[in-house]
C-alpha cells in the first residue's frame, strides 16, 4: 500500500481488480513502531485514494479491505486502531479481517522445513514468520472481550471466526482450535 501512487491507483480501479488487501498493524503510533516511521499515513492516504477513486468513477471494485494481524501490542488497542484507520481513511474500507495469526512450534517449524527441502528441493523460509517461540497473549480475556464487542459492527470480520472460548483457548495455549474446516 505504500507504493501506490495516483497512477496506479486509477489503473487498478480501471482494470476492475477484484480486491486489495492492506496490512495495517494498529493505530498510528503501534504501525509505525512495527513498519517504519510515516508508513501508517502512506498505506491510509493510499486507502483513501482508492477509495475517492472508486466513488469517482461509481465502481465497486476493487474491494478495499484492511487486514489485522493480532499481536501482543495491539490487545487493547483494537478498537481505537479501527477508528483511527477509518479517520484515516475517510471511512474509505470496505471491509476489516481480524487476523488471527498461525503460531507453529518449533518442532513443527522444523518438520516442515525438512519436508520441502526433501520433496521440493528448496528452502521455506515463509513458514519461519509464524514461529513465536511464545504465542500466548499475554490477557486473553481481554482479546475476546475486545473482539465479541467488535463483532456487531459492520465491516468487521475475523478469520479464522472463533468463539469467545475458543479464542481464549487458542490465546492461553497457543494452539489452533479445529471446530470445522476454517
Amino acid at each position: 500500500g505504500t507504493l501506490l501512487n495516483s497512477e496506479s491507483v486509477e489503473a487498478l480501479t480501471a482494470l476492475e481488480t477484484r480486491g486489495i488487501t492492506f496490512s495495517v498493524d494498529g493505530h498510528k503510533k503501534l504501525h509505525d513502531q512495527i513498519r517504519g516511521e510515516g508508513n501508517f499515513d502512506k498505506v491510509t492516504t493510499a486507502i483513501r485514494k482508492l477509495s475517492e477513486c472508486k466513488k469517482r468513477k461509481g465502481s465497486k471494485k476493487p474491494v478495499i479491505s484492511v487486514n489485522i494481524g493480532i499481536t501482543s501490542d495491539l490487545v487493547g488497542h483494537l478498537l481505537e486502531s479501527i477508528n483511527a484507520i477509518r479517520e484515516a481513511t475517510a471511512d474509505g474500507v470496505d471491509q476489516y479481517i481480524i487476523h488471527h495469526l498461525w503460531y507453529v512450534t518449533g518442532e513443527e517449524l522444523s518438520s516442515h522445513q525438512s519436508e520441502i527441502e526433501k520433496m521440493l528441493g528448496c528452502s521455506a523460509q515463509g513458514p519461519a514468520c509464524h514461529f513465536i517461540p511464545k504465542s500466548q497473549i499475554v490477557d486473553p480475556q481481554l482479546l475476546a472481550r475486545e473482539i465479541s464487542l467488535l463483532a456487531d459492527q459492520q465491516k468487521i470480520n475475523s478469520f479464522p471466526c472463533l468463539s469467545s472460548r475458543d479464542l481464549l483457548k487458542y490465546y492461553s495455549t497457543g494452539r489452533f482450535v479445529r471446530t470445522r474446516c476454517v
